[in-house]
């Protein structure tokens, strides 16, 4: 937790137990849009596939909200052991992709199977540049001291870019709390840089997402969905589509999400000249 978050966390359970016309928050909740489960059981079958995960990390709601104690996942929980990281191939028209990690089924997985947790560090949007993955990336803080401004700039920007990749917002969980009376509305976010884990090697199956094409590399079998644990966000990464063994995982990661993304590359390319004839 950034600082931000660590008050946020205190404040919401503050706020719950004091709230005499607000039920209290449910051990677990589905917040995300459960409609492409729809004919395997919706939300039901969602908060049992979730239960069911968790139980398998250790964390068991019934016992833990039995003796009075909040929920808490562990920061190194496993992910599915059915599911393994691997070298996307040199072949592979993700031209971009070519030589980085991706996810694959290792045996059949079915539809509504949890991955895991998208672990990271959790922090309001105007807290990225203090979050310990940034200030301490190896581009910022290996680069020559006698670097001239210009290849510093660039190894930050290039830094901030990579941070950013790696970095999901919970928008379910922001967007009930527009309409709530707690003291601000920033947004609250995760990022997986420098996180073991392998929910944020799942990739996207857009080919060339940086040239605003559509063209798609397979089709996308799993999404983030958004699950309140007693009040507070996790992300979740759940197939929606039935895997062969050997089948990638993947996952849309949003037009925002590409955007940003586009943005920041021009931001580098243009420091480095790119734009210059």
């Amino acid at each position: 937790f950034s600082p931000y978050a660590s008050r946020l966390f205190a404040e919401r359970r503050q706020w719950w137990a004091q709230s005499s016309t607000e039920p209290k928050p449910l051990p677990l909740r589905i917040t995300s849009s459960t409609a492409r489960w729809a004919s395997e059981g919706g939300q039901e079958a969602l908060n049992k596939a979730v239960a069911a995960y968790l139980v398998s990390i250790g964390v068991d709601i019934d016992a833990t909200n039995a003796n009075g104690f909040p929920l808490i996942l562990p920061c190194d929980a496993t992910c599915n052991p059915s599911v393994e990281v691997y070298r996307v191939p040199e072949d592979d028209p993700r031209v971009g992709l070519r030589g980085e990690l991706g996810c694959r089924a290792k045996e059949a997985l079915a539809t509504g199977t949890v991955v895991g947790v998208y672990s990271g560090h959790v922090f309001a949007n105007d807290e990225l540049y203090e979050i310990p993955a940034l200030a301490n990336h190896p581009s910022v803080l290996c680069h020559p001291i006698t670097a001239d401004a210009d290849e510093k700039l660039i190894a930050r920007l290039k830094a901030e870019w990579e941070a950013e990749s790696y970095t999901a917002e919970f928008s379910a969980y922001n967007e009930a709390r527009r309409h709530e009376n707690l003291s601000d509305k920033r947004h609250l976010m995760v990022c997986a840089l420098g996180f073991d884990g392998i929910c944020h090697r799942v990739n996207d199956a857009l080919q060339n997402p940086f040239s605003l094409s559509t063209t798609m590399h397979g089709s996308y079998n799993t999404e983030y969905v958004e699950v309140e644990l007693d009040g507070w966000p996790f992300l979740f990464v759940i197939t929606y589509k039935s895997l062969d063994a050997g089948d990638e995982l993947r996952v849309s990661y949003t037009s925002s999400y590409w955007r940003l993304m586009r943005e920041l590359r021009k931001r580098v390319d243009f420091i480095q000249g790119k734009f210059v004839d």
